[in-house]
């Protein structure tokens, strides 16, 4: 705080210590190093603030500072708390120190500084004032314009969405068209839909065993290849059973393996 200016008042003359230069000195260096505002400080982990008026020292930096012994540091700073001159808080590390009165004789810089702030504040408003008339002058000036630029993207934005509900029922459409063989079906397994009927020819044709096989063949294909069919029950027939067939014969791991298809191979050789 080597900047700025502050009030040294006629009435320390009348002071207990006026006539101890050792504590004139530090008197006046204290109101010198004091804070004109309010700031904050961190001491083991805890938010410390030091309000107007106030400051952090200690004997060893008092004397660094002054030229005066921490010996006499010491004691004038005590003597200086006796005259009601100062309140000295201290812990291990440093000293808050709170010059009494600080407020009252330094008053006319704090309300210069006040003043200043106001004055500021209201440049500011004068500033937003003329803004908004500028603002007003230009929007009258383009209302004309907007409108007719409103009237064009209306008709955009009419005609866009035209064409948006256009293609979202075609998209419907063939939605649904791929969809419609799936009503009234049932779902066998994760990407295998039949009608009752359709599962059930099978179970009489090949019998539960066999028709489980089937599905989880066509299951197990359209998943891993992304396909779908119009009719999974015509998939089924026309070749999921023969390549179901075809592993069970080449299949000798299996001894159930011919029980499946058993009936069915029977119906082939008559």
């Amino acid at each position: 705080m080597s900047s700025g200016f502050v009030y040294l008042w006629r009435q320390i003359q009348s002071s207990s210590f006026y006539k101890d230069s050792y504590c004139l000195h530090l008197a006046i260096h204290l109101i010198l190093k004091a804070s004109h505002k309010p700031y904050k400080i961190i001491f083991n982990n805890e938010e410390i603030t030091i309000n107007r008026g106030q400051l952090v020292s200690g004997r060893h930096a008092l004397s660094i500072e002054t030229g005066i012994k921490q010996s006499t540091v010491y004691k004038k700073l005590k003597l200086l708390e006796k005259s009601r001159f100062c309140n000295i808080k201290s812990n291990n590390k440093f000293s808050i120190i709170t010059i009494r009165k600080y407020s009252d004789f330094q008053c006319y810089q704090q309300q210069k500084e006040q003043q200043k702030e106001q004055q500021k504040k209201e440049q500011q408003k004068e500033q937003q004032k003329e803004q908004q008339k500028e603002q007003q002058k230009n929007s009258k000036g383009t209302a004309k314009t907007t409108t007719k630029e409103q009237q064009g993207n209306s008709k955009r934005n009419s005609e866009r969405n035209s064409k948006r509900n256009t293609y979202n029922n075609i998209y419907n459409n063939m939605y649904n068209k791929n969809n419609i063989n799936n009503i009234n079906k049932s779902k066998f397994a994760e990407n295998v839909f039949l009608t009752k009927e359709e599962n059930q020819n099978l179970v009489d044709k090949y019998g539960q065993s066999a028709t489980t096989k089937f599905i989880q063949t066509l299951d197990n294909y359209k998943g891993a290849h992304g396909r779908k069919y119009k009719s999974d029950y015509r998939a089924i027939l026309s070749w999921v059973v023969d390549k179901v067939l075809e592993k069970q014969k080449t299949n000798t791991d299996d001894p159930d393996a011919w029980k499946i298809l058993r009936p069915y191979l029977q119906e082939e050789k008559r």
